[in-house]
């Protein structure tokens, strides 16, 4: 465990750890997946001896996070290597968030817009007083994408509160057993998208407002109407149907390994493996 005193002493210096000691936690993760071409990408220019950019760590005292270079470790660890150059600084955990939410914007692999979006979660979520100019600035998004990140943000909790509350009383009534997974994951899945298909009634109630009003003059009416018709469509042909027959909750590729099925995937199963 030397490596982990020499980062100790370290403040903002550049210093080789050990690969196994430094910890990659998915919170900490600014993107949304890894990039398969650019891990393979680093691990080859690794074997031929290019110097890559180093990794970012906090440490805590007893805990090396990585902040940033997720992809330049994971190759790493793919051909082997030992040790790797770091930029270490101490500090909490919570500060090691906040320092991984303003990586990526200069090098690397191109953010996508839901990486962007992974960033501003991570920066409210370490920093929930942060306004929306210093989180988009840390960031480096623009402060319009930030507000409407946090829009979205705040409607996935409220949809994730709606579904916690109609799990916790449909056990509180005796619907459903505490233990019975499967059927406690239909039940928060059918409530979050009421909630969705309820956000569309409004949204069509609103363009109805609209409609009445001289604002509407530029409007293609016929189309909002029926792209929002077909939005409501889906969400209910999204609605869980029945545990999936095929793997009895289990998951498997017919149920997208949620382990129930809609009324049009449980339509198309065939009558003899549906169990009934």
């Amino acid at each position: 465990m030397a490596r982990k005193k020499d980062a100790q002493d370290a403040n903002g210096d550049t210093t080789k750890l050990k690969v196994s000691e430094i910890t990659m936690d998915k919170a900490l993760q600014p993107r949304t997946k890894l990039t398969a071409e650019a891990v393979e990408e680093y691990a080859e220019e690794m074997k031929n001896g290019a110097k890559l950019p180093p990794c970012v760590v906090m440490f805590d005292g007893e805990t090396n996070w990585l902040c940033d270079g997720f992809h330049r470790l994971t190759a790493a660890k793919q051909i082997g290597l030992k040790t790797i150059e770091c930029v270490v600084t101490n500090g909490t955990r919570i500060e090691a968030m906040w320092l991984a939410a303003s990586s990526n914007m200069k090098h690397g692999v191109r953010r996508s817009n839901m990486d962007k979006r992974r960033a501003v979660s991570i920066a409210f979520e370490c920093r929930p007083l942060a306004t929306l100019g210093e989180v988009a600035d840390h960031c480096g998004v623009s402060r319009s994408l930030a507000k409407t990140f946090r829009q979205q943000m705040n409607a996935v909790e409220e949809i994730e509160r709606g579904a916690e509350v109609a799990v916790d009383e449909a056990i509180a009534d005796g619907v459903v057993e505490s233990d019975n997974a499967i059927e406690l994951a239909m039940i928060g899945a059918e409530a979050a998208l009421k909630r969705c298909d309820e956000a569309i009634s409004q949204a069509i109630r609103a363009v109805d407002g609209l409609m009445d009003t001289p604002h509407s003059v530029f409007v293609a009416e016929q189309r909002i109407r029926t792209d929002l018709k077909n939005a409501r469509t889906v969400i209910k042909q999204s609605l869980p149907h029945e545990v999936c027959p095929l793997c009895a909750g289990e998951g498997c590729d017919t149920c997208r390994m949620v382990g129930w099925v809609t009324k049009q995937q449980w339509d198309l199963i065939p009558a003899n493996q549906r169990g009934k």
